[in-house]
């Protein structure tokens, strides 16, 4: 289950196997922590291992609390119910102001790692001979997904191009002839994704992307596509007591293979017609004064000059922001 900002937790904590010891210091914590670990060298003279609490509420309970077989102090079994709700924002470690909770994530780079958990912990003291008490605790993770806004949203970056050198037949390069006597010039494909404005996709559905291939005539019915790649690229830095750490990951959103000819200027390929269709499982995108989940995409295709030629390739890289799918909503008879 995935929690989100003002949601209620509700539980119990069962307490059995007390065999009749007399139970003190029954508690419970709800609490959130920001866990950073870099190299030593990277580090220099900063700690290596950073660990900030986000949050953290605590609630002590009595005999009285249990709602249950409270009357059989042997054999019987303590249940106390509790309940905890998510805040909206924490307090700013770095600022005065609040900031949003980040997302529940663990990822590692090499020696690197940002870790956000979200838990609860029971925790009870059993009496064992006199003032000695013997503390038993138990822990349930939480996972949490947070959709805060984000002001800025990303603009469509320029595509790059591949030039391609038509050969002679003796392996030779040459240029085409300008247009009325122009200089000579190399043809170059384009890749040019065809995304909404802001470029926003879903998590959890299926998010198929067109983009168009951008053909020079004289080149046209010479070439070939022989791969088409859609990667994911995330990118999560935090920033906490001038400490700055950025971790990189890229998936494989879909793929395909094959030899097709490229018979068109202006040739659309859609992912949602590959044989594989993706669905997104990213972290949303975020941005606080201490961490930022940033996403983009890359279109990458594989070109070859005849259909069993070398390959080359030409790639559009831009940013997305990634959030839940609005709630659906039913028309009223």
């Amino acid at each position: 289950m995935t929690f989100g900002p003002e949601d209620e937790i509700r539980g119990t904590l069962n307490i059995l196997g007390h065999g009749g010891q007399a139970l003190s210091h029954l508690r419970a914590t709800f609490g959130g922590r920001l866990t950073i670990s870099i190299p030593a060298q990277i580090a220099g003279p900063n700690p290596s291992n950073l660990e900030f609490t986000l949050f953290e509420e605590n609630k002590e309970f009595g005999h009285d609390d249990a709602t249950s077989n409270k009357d059989d102090p042997v054999n019987g079994i303590y249940i106390v119910p509790f309940s905890f709700r998510f805040p909206s924002h924490a307090p700013c470690f770095r600022h005065k102001h609040a900031l949003h909770l980040p997302p529940s994530m663990n990822i590692r780079e090499a020696e690197s790692r940002i870790r956000v958990e979200y838990y609860v912990v029971g925790a009870v003291d059993r009496q064992i001979f006199g003032p000695l008490s013997k503390t038993t605790r138990v822990v349930k993770a939480l996972k949490f997904c947070n959709n805060a806004p984000i002001n800025r949203s990303p603009v469509l970056q320029p595509n790059a191009s591949l030039p391609l050198i038509l050969r002679q037949k003796d392996g030779s390069g040459r240029l085409e002839d300008g247009i009325d006597g122009l200089p000579a010039y190399t043809p170059s494909i384009r890749v040019e994704a065809l995304l909404p404005n802001p470029p926003v996709l879903f998590r959890g559905q299926a998010n198929p992307i067109k983009f168009i291939l951008h053909t020079p005539p004289e080149i046209v019915d010479k070439i070939f596509i022989r791969t088409a790649n859609i990667i994911f690229k995330t990118s999560t830095a935090t920033v906490v007591e001038s400490v700055t750490r950025r971790v990189d990951e890229q998936f494989l959103g879909a793929n395909t293979s094959g030899t097709f000819p490229v018979d068109s200027e202006r040739l659309v390929l859609d992912s949602g017609t590959w044989e594989r269709v993706f669905r997104l499982n990213l972290k949303p995108s975020f941005e606080s004064c201490v961490m930022q989940i940033k996403h983009s995409v890359e279109i990458k295709v594989g070109i070859s000059m005849g259909s069993e030629g070398s390959i080359y390739y030409t790639s559009s890289l831009l940013d997305v922001l990634i959030t839940d799918p609005p709630p659906a909503y039913e028309d009223a008879e």
